[in-house]
């Protein structure tokens, strides 16, 4: 089989399993699995279903706007590299929770503005994911010039 990739935006609320098979399905699920947390889902495309929280967790963001703090909080490690020759120039390494690595490189005195360049970045990818998810890779879309998630200038454009 090939593999896909899919972003797509859903809703969703806590719920748990025993919950759902209860009031969509009108039976009872596994006694197993009848407390598990998790969430109600549905999409713009009518598709609705169950997903237990540790997945959720691991697969979704909630779509709103992107913050710094928001940033931070994906951010897994931080490290600093500096080079034995001159000019001395810094490497910059920022690895995001999900392994995601984002070098930036500065002399030493530049060394936040190589961390904010890193952060930027992140950002970018973010809202290019956001993006995707909202309006889909292909067909008629939405040209955006995002600051922020939800702040944006728009212009239709074919792609």
């Amino acid at each position: 089989m090939r593999r896909y990739m899919a972003l797509r935006v859903v809703k969703a609320r806590p719920m748990t399993c025993g919950n759902y098979y209860k009031y969509h399905i009108g039976a009872s699920c596994d006694d197993s699995l009848h407390g598990l947390p998790g969430y109600d889902i549905r999409d713009d495309d009518g598709c609705k279903g169950w997903t237990p929280k540790h997945y959720f967790d691991r697969r979704f963001i909630e779509l709103q706007e992107i913050t710094d703090d928001m940033i931070d909080r994906l951010i897994e490690s931080l490290e600093r590299t500096e080079s034995n020759e001159e000019p001395r120039v810094t490497r910059v390494r920022i690895t995001l929770s999900n392994g995601y690595i984002v070098d930036e490189y500065a002399t030493a005195s530049e060394e936040i503005d190589a961390i904010m360049r890193a952060k930027k970045r992140i950002r970018e990818h973010m809202e290019f994911l956001f993006h995707v998810a909202e309006y889909g890779i292909g067909g008629r879309v939405n040209e955006r010039h995002v600051t922020s998630y939800g702040d944006s200038d728009e212009t239709s454009r074919s792609v």
